[in-house]
């Protein structure tokens, strides 16, 4: 099954939405300020993500939705809200705190279309107005004003650049025009596949959200399709499953592998008990907190449920306890704040890690 586009995109596509507005004035009376707007609109952002894809349990496994408004808090505040705060007191960005009770309902209303739909036009253009016109130098999206983005991939300062059309090179969703996405796979503006739809493989688009690309074959190019939750989550206990096909478990089940002999079988299986013996699964068949400890890249499919690694320990097939990810050293970490250690830029809220602490994102100098 596909990776879907989700499970790198939360909590990043708060960035990309606050990027589609732009950045501002003086907040007027009875409006929130700039900070408050960047403190109320995490909540808003991950109810509507949770609601989306509330029925696809691989999804919300990948996308981990728990913690969500905080890490996203925290990568606005470190990555992107300084640098729009010195866009504003410079003038290059205007914003209307009047505006924002208006987009934060236009927001919640968007649900499953948030990864293609620009938002310049509606209330969320009205929140934050870029001053500078196409082709200006610029430092932040939010800066350009109308259709456009900063295209920093050749210089920096940037230029203010019209939105992509279907094809072109992007590196994000923010940089293609309304409707499209920026492609995981052939990184280039597309729109979305929808349901039944041919996806993934050499020439499929990426599934809208929520659906699942299920069937593909990433070493010999060959698409898939696109699937809703209730066509793949289909297995009840003791049915058999399949990753390949797409045939998966229904909720509170999970795929476990099983031997018999020389055969593999799938299968739906009921969770496991805290530090019980376990057949390798997914979603994994073992208590929160715990994972099975089988040596899958040793063909061994059986193991214990055993507790996740903590900080400083070392991943157990790239997986952590809560709040942690496996980092570059092969290690768990925390996300940290600024000025907080860091192993990569991945170990960081800001995105950004410099001589083993993380640091704001560097701005161009206008």
């Amino acid at each position: 099954m596909r990776r879907n586009r989700l499970a790198s995109f939360c909590p990043h596509i708060g960035l990309m939405l606050l990027f589609a507005c732009g950045g501002g004035a003086d907040s007027k009376a009875n409006s929130p300020t700039v900070s408050e707007f960047i403190a109320m609109l995490p909540e808003q952002l991950c109810s509507a993500i949770e609601s989306c894809i509330s029925d696809n349990e691989v999804l919300l496994n990948a996308a981990k939705i728990d913690g969500c408004p905080e890490k996203l808090r925290a990568e606005l505040e470190d990555g992107t809200f300084a640098g729009v705060q010195d866009a504003i007191d410079a003038g290059r960005v205007k914003y209307d705190g009047a505006a924002v009770s208006a987009y934060l309902d236009d927001l919640a209303a968007i649900g499953c279309g948030l990864p293609t739909t620009r938002l310049a036009t509606g209330a969320c253009g009205k929140v934050f107005v870029g001053t500078i016109d196409k082709g200006g130098d610029c430092d932040l999206n939010q800066e350009c004003s109308g259709l456009s983005f900063c295209d920093k991939s050749n210089a920096c300062p940037g230029s203010c650049t019209p939105l992509l059309k279907a094809g072109d090179d992007c590196e994000d969703d923010d940089q293609c025009g309304d409707g499209m996405q920026c492609s995981d796979s052939r990184m280039v503006c597309e729109t979305p596949a929808h349901q039944g739809d041919t996806c993934g493989g050499s020439v499929g688009a990426d599934c809208e959200l929520p659906l699942s690309c299920i069937g593909e074959d990433d070493q010999t190019g060959a698409a898939g399709n696109c699937r809703s939750a209730n066509e793949v989550f289909v297995g009840n206990k003791g049915d058999a499953c399949d990753f390949d096909t797409g045939m998966l478990c229904k909720s509170g089940l999970s795929c476990v592998v099983m031997l018999n002999g020389n055969t593999v079988n799938y299968e739906c299986h009921t969770p496991y008990a805290s530090g019980a013996a376990c057949n390798f699964g997914a979603p994994s068949p073992c208590p929160d907190g715990e994972y099975c400890d089988a040596n899958i890249s040793a063909g061994q499919v059986d193991g214990r449920c055993t507790p996740l690694p903590k900080a400083g320990e070392v991943c157990a097939n790239g997986n952590c306890a809560d709040d942690l990810q496996c980092d570059t050293d092969g290690k768990c970490h925390p996300i940290n704040r600024l000025g907080q250690p860091c192993v990569s830029d991945d170990g960081c809220s800001s995105g950004h890690c410099e001589n083993g602490a993380c640091v704001e994102p560097e701005h161009c100098m206008l």
